[in-house]
């Protein structure tokens, strides 16, 4: 039902202008001469509000609200009084009336006085509705309110995943009910009973980890006076929810994995095992499907296909590492972009300070980064990947020995294991790959395809580029990173180095959209792994994986149209380059997502924002000008826009 205004009033010349007043205003109205009639109108249920004079002949306007009020306490009633009245109308505002007018008014102050009565009149049917709504529904509906598609699917989901035992990873923004939903898991689950144990990952002392989580025996280190059950043992029967568990600190999550895979714990000074019947829940604020995908190109430790791109090209890893700094800066950031657009969007809030980590126990922990440091300097100082390896794993067992969790005999060897297993894996993937690259050569299809790719060029090289991106993301799709960079470099790259293009530059296009394949629908194995520990649908996670990273897809033509983003230039062409790429990401991501200025951007001004991203992108300086100048004029007018806005 549509909201009206319902005017009572026996001046017939105040009745006739009020109601051209409201009608140019767009108010629905309804105007009266005698409170029997508006009363007659009015309900519990009636969306509109009432205006009426004090004095009337017969019953007046007093009389009016308060059988309107009797009717519905809330409603909200606006009386009309001369200047002798004023005291009046005080009085009826303390028995229950929303405002008053005092005459001759302007019609300005009535067409305002009756929105804000309105909308509260709007508010409170919509509450007593929601109200309705909760009362009739269950417990999961009283939890988890909304009636949006949306919500619907995510209590049909959280009522399917909650009769299986399986482990849960939900992923939001900060704010959106993670937690909410983890209760909702357990309590509906038949662990509902048992414990309910919330750890916040992001707070959790990476020295003190072990004994939060697993306990310890009396003696164990020192201030141990009584053992101490952990989190995990203390669940038992129930489950632990792991909050921010992207937050993780690294050597925290090896010391969780053993856990989490085996169910079972060792208390810290014991030697016998502890079996876990306990059911894990996981929360993360970031895509990790897109976020941990990046990590293969963020140097100075990349992933393997960095190294087997070492190999291919004869060019030193080193500068292969340089290289790589700021296109894994411009993904990291688009990502960045895009989520915070999203949160901002959805109205979320930032992290608490106490939810964030406390920099005085960081830096006492940096020693712990040593290992990493040694690996890194290694490596830039020529040794082999395997020395550089072999050195940074003899120091991380040297560096236990400055924490409470030494490393012994027993803890070496079982890391030496690991890295075999892993080792044997990354193994079977590049032979698998070899035998690829080789069929290919033996077939000429590299050949070919570098035909195809030079007769394109003849029409279009941008359109080369396109097709060479296509085929690249085909061949990674349902392939891990490290094969899919080798098939394609063997198939791509050559076209590419054949069109003029640098031999880098050709092998890091091919790579990082061997990269960002894992998250690319309809096969993207990153965003298939993330849905499983879910329990999510795998095309939707994709799909949303892809969204999150869709502006890092234009980052591998920037190394076309401009060198210095791989380090090949001078330091003022690289930092203007590296510069201008971020904000040119900056606006690419904001048109996307349709949020600029603090606000939701219309259709024209998202079009204007990527049209100014890629002025930014393409690398030149008039073409830098032109973007900035355009962002420039679409922060102006998405300025001027708003209080145009706000006033109609």
């Amino acid at each position: 039902m549509k909201q009206t205004v319902l005017f009572v009033d026996d001046e017939e010349e105040l009745r006739h202008a009020t109601a051209q007043t409201l009608m140019l205003a767009d108010i629905p109205a309804t105007v009266l001469d005698k409170p029997e009639l508006a009363l007659a109108q009015i309900s519990r249920g009636f969306p509109g509000v009432l205006v009426t004079d004090i004095r009337m002949p017969g019953n007046d306007g007093l009389w009016l609200m308060r059988k309107a009020l009797e009717v519905d306490p809330e409603f909200p009633v606006i009386l009309v009084t001369g200047h002798g009245d004023v005291n009046l109308a005080v009085q009826s505002m303390r028995e229950g009336a929303y405002d008053f007018i005092e005459k001759p008014f302007a019609p300005s102050r009535l067409v305002t006085t009756i929105q804000r009565a309105l909308e509260k009149r709007r508010l409170t049917i919509e509450n007593r509705a929601l109200k309705r709504e909760v009362g009739g529904r269950d417990k999961l509906e009283a939890r988890l309110i909304g009636r949006s598609d949306a919500m619907v699917g995510l209590r049909k989901q959280v009522r399917t995943i909650a009769a299986t035992d399986a482990d849960v990873l939900i992923t939001g923004a900060t704010g959106v009910g993670k937690d909410v939903t983890a209760h909702a898991l357990h309590d509906l689950s038949v662990r509902g009973p048992h414990p309910f144990v919330h750890i916040n990952c992001a707070a959790l002392p990476v020295d003190l980890v072990e004994s939060e989580l697993f306990g310890h025996e009396v003696g164990a280190f020192p201030g141990a006076m009584r053992a101490r059950f952990g989190k995990f043992e203390f669940a038992r029967q129930g489950t632990v929810f792991l909050d921010e568990i992207d937050s993780l600190p690294v050597a925290v999550q090896a010391k969780l994995l053993h856990a989490i895979q085996e169910r079972q714990i060792t208390r810290l000074g014991a030697n016998d095992p502890v079996a876990l019947d306990i059911r894990i829940i996981a929360a993360a604020k970031t895509d990790l499907a897109a976020a941990s995908t990046g990590g293969q190109i963020m140097p100075p430790i990349m992933g393997a296909g960095a190294f087997i791109m070492a190999e291919i090209t004869g060019i030193p890893y080193t500068d292969i590492a340089i290289a790589a700094i700021i296109p894994a800066v411009l993904y990291f950031v688009s990502i960045y972009f895009m989520v915070d657009f999203e949160a901002a969007k959805l109205g979320m809030r930032g992290m608490r300070e106490d939810e964030l980590p406390k920099l005085r126990d960081m830096v006492r922990r940096v020693f712990l980064f040593l290992p990493i440091i040694i690996l890194i300097g290694a490596l830039f100082m020529g040794y082999s990947v395997i020395r550089a390896g072999t050195l940074a794993t003899a120091s991380a067992a040297v560096v236990s020995w400055f924490t409470p969790y030494r490393m012994g005999i027993r803890s070496v060897t079982k890391a030496f294991e690991l890295a075999g297993i892993m080792s044997i894996q990354i193994i079977a993937v590049c032979a698998c790959a070899g035998i690829i690259v080789g069929v290919i050569s033996l077939t000429g299809v590299g050949a070919r395809f570098s035909s195809v790719l030079l007769n394109i060029a003849e029409a279009n090289q941008l359109l080369a580029l396109f097709f060479a991106m296509c085929i690249a993301i085909l061949l990674g799709m349902g392939m891990p990173t490290t094969a899919a960079y080798a098939v394609a470099a063997s198939v791509v790259a050559p076209g590419l180095v054949q069109l003029g293009i640098p031999l880098l530059t050709a092998h890091f296009f091919v790579f990082y959209f061997a990269v960002v394949s894992a998250i690319t629908p309809p096969v993207a194995l990153a965003s298939y792994a993330a849905a499983g520990i879910s329990g999510a649908n795998p095309m939707a996670t994709s799909v949303a994986s892809f969204k999150i990273g869709i502006s890092a897809f234009i980052v591998p033509f920037m190394f076309f149209y401009n060198g210095a983003i791989l380090m090949d230039g001078t330091w003022f062409e690289v930092i203007r380059a590296g510069i201008t790429a971020v904000f040119g990401v900056f606006l690419l991501s904001s048109g996307v997502q349709g949020w600029w200025v603090g606000d939701r951007a219309a259709w024209p001004i998202r079009i204007g924002l990527l049209l100014a991203a890629l002025c930014m992108i393409a690398g030149g300086l008039l073409t830098d000008l032109v973007g900035i100048a355009g962002a420039v004029g679409l922060y102006f007018i998405a300025k001027m826009a708003r209080p145009k806005a706000a006033v109609e």
